[in-house]
């Protein structure tokens, strides 16, 4: 069984660390001034009053965008090219402090993510992404189902957030066969009936990949079937066919 985990862990790719906070303060230096000095980016005119949304400039006719950053509390004025970086930068920003907070919920170290991440020069999402597959294997090894499909629902929510929902088909196949069979933390009783429920979130992300990879329900079906047997065991009330004819009545409710 722990071969067939492993091998459903993918490897990160090998990107040097950001150090993002930084970053962002040091791009955005002189657009802290420009916002400072009521001055627009792309001109230098300079108004008499606080630029307090986007707008125009009246001298160049250029766009203004006006951001925050939340780290220093201070304002910037920006280009329409350096909008796009600073929004990038911020989704990073934000990305992480979410990885933080799973990270608590997980019993993850943090503060090893981060640190593993400069001894390796890796991006901390790849680190995370690789202590997810350690407390993925050790959750399944103590038959702790719930808590073992939280967080595969929880590793394809971090694929969506880094665009790349499309490699997550197989960790929402576990979830909604887990959860169609009612899985629970209970050692004395880890499947049960009145706990069995197809989550929409598992639905949405199924029809999001759908749409990703061009899959059509005869793919679909036959890789969950395939993918789910092997996760069949004793006190299940589904097996991964009888699972399938239920998830695409939900999917496919006109048949």
């Amino acid at each position: 069984m722990f071969k067939f985990l492993r091998g459903l862990f993918t490897e990160a790719p090998i990107v040097t660390v950001p150090k993002i906070e930084n970053e962002l303060i040091r791009t955005f230096e002189k657009n802290i001034e420009y916002y400072k000095n009521n001055t627009c980016p792309h001109c230098q005119f300079q108004y008499p009053e606080e630029i307090k949304r986007k707008r125009k400039c009246k001298n160049c006719s250029n766009e203004i965008f006006r951001e925050y950053i939340e780290s220093t509390k201070e304002r910037v004025l920006l280009k329409g090219e350096e909008f796009k970086k600073f929004k990038l930068i911020e989704e990073e920003i934000n990305l992480i402090k979410w990885i933080q907070k799973e990270c608590e919920y997980f019993n993850i170290d943090f503060k090893n993510v981060e640190n593993l991440s400069k001894e390796r020069k890796l991006k901390i999402q790849d680190i995370f992404w690789g202590e997810l597959n350690k407390v993925s294997i050790e959750l399944f090894s103590k038959r702790k189902f719930g808590k073992y499909s939280l967080l595969r629902r929880m590793m394809v929510i971090f694929l969506k957030k880094e665009n790349r929902i499309e490699k997550g088909l197989f960790l929402v196949f576990e979830s909604l066969f887990l959860e169609l069979n009612g899985c629970d933390d209970n050692l004395n009783k880890q499947f049960d009936l009145q706990l069995s429920h197809i989550l929409d979130v598992d639905l949405g992300h199924l029809s999001l990949i759908e749409e990703k990879i061009n899959l059509d329900v005869d793919d679909m079906k036959s890789k969950f079937i395939s993918h789910c047997k092997p996760l069949f065991m004793k006190g299940m009330i589904y097996n991964s066919e009888e699972a399938w004819e239920l998830i695409n009545s939900r999917l496919n409710p006109m048949g």
